[in-house]
């Protein structure tokens, strides 16, 4: 899970020098035909499945995830979900916040299940069979929150080619960073191919988990069984979660918090041991009033003042406890 909440603005790219089959069933050499249709079906897969693309949160950090049907079932990484926490946050594009719970994961290949509690019916995609039509050379496009959440963005758009099967990962040159784990990857009929899983030592080395591993394992997960251990994935190099990121990342602040919102109050549900909020003496339940003197309400409107912060700065919080105002000074930590 990313632990990241900056700005990453990811242009899609395009490749001519490929051959492959128009709707009507013809071959064409590569050129400003099959760019066209590539870049028709991008836009068409890109909106209509960029509503139902989720950032996943447990207070301290961001992943990704993608919602498979209208009653709010989210498959993602496993490793996004892999924190010891079943009770997490799921903020849609749109600026919906909604709660959600840990259903199932398999660590062995990275897949996981959550599902929104969170009364309503949810924008959906919907899952390819298999992933036996797919071949190396196959346009894939690929959506999930880089870098992590971050309020009025909808979730970035790269494209890419499948480069290889490794067993039950597809690989992919359709870049992944910090925030996209458990996002997800379509082909270009729209549908749902494979969830992020990790990253290699290039930027043609991404690894997503396919459908076929869902599919094979959906009862178990579904029935809520937790199984596994994470793989190394042969070495895999730089994580999204690791300081191979830009230096200025370091300096993102930690409060040490998990909130959820209700009835238009933020209302702390856990905090962190050894964190700046630890330390000051917030607990559960507290309900923060204001940040640096800007009365909030809600999450997003919380997220957006931390983000101007930077680690080691001083944040001043009013926050109710049990009906009675306190004032908290905190110095905030550096993300890890």
């Amino acid at each position: 899970m990313s632990r990241l909440r900056v700005t990453i603005v990811m242009a899609m790219t395009f490749v001519l020098a490929v051959q492959f089959l128009l709707p009507d069933g013809a071959a064409h050499d590569s050129g400003v035909e099959q760019l066209r249709f590539v870049q028709q079906q991008i836009q068409r897969v890109v909106t209509e499945a960029r509503p139902a693309c989720v950032a996943i949160g447990d207070g301290i950090g961001f992943g990704s995830g993608v919602v498979v049907n209208s009653s709010g079932l989210i498959l993602t990484a496993g490793h996004v979900v892999n924190t010891g926490k079943t009770e997490l946050q799921v903020y849609f594009p749109d600026g919906r916040i909604v709660p959600a719970r840990l259903v199932g994961y398999n660590l062995d290949v990275d897949a996981a299940m959550i599902q929104i509690t969170g009364t309503g019916t949810w924008p959906h995609v919907s899952l390819a069979e298999s992933t036996a039509h797919l071949t190396p050379g196959d346009w894939l496009i690929s959506l999930g929150h880089s870098g992590g959440y971050e309020v009025g963005r909808k979730p970035p758009v790269r494209s890419g080619r499948l480069i290889e099967r490794r067993g039950h990962l597809l690989v992919t040159d359709a870049v992944l960073i910090g925030g996209d784990s458990g996002g997800p990857l379509f082909d270009l009929s729209g549908k749902l191919v494979a969830i992020h899983s990790s990253i290699g030592d290039t930027i043609a080395e991404n690894r997503h988990v396919a459908i076929d591993v869902f599919h094979r394992d959906w009862r178990r997960l579904a029935a809520g069984q937790r199984w596994g251990k994470l793989p190394d994935l042969d070495a895999p190099g730089p994580q999204p979660e690791t300081d191979s990121l830009p230096e200025s990342i370091s300096q993102l602040p930690l409060l040490g918090v998990t909130v959820a919102e209700r009835n238009g109050q933020i209302v702390v549900h856990n905090v962190l041991p050894n964190s700046p909020a630890q330390r000051v003496g917030m607990k559960p339940r507290d309900v923060i009033r204001m940040i640096d003197g800007q009365s909030v309400r809600t999450v997003p409107a919380a997220f957006a003042i931390f983000q101007r912060k930077s680690a080691g700065q001083s944040v001043a919080l009013r926050i109710e406890r049990n009906g009675r105002p306190l004032n908290l000074q905190i110095i905030l930590d550096r993300l890890k």
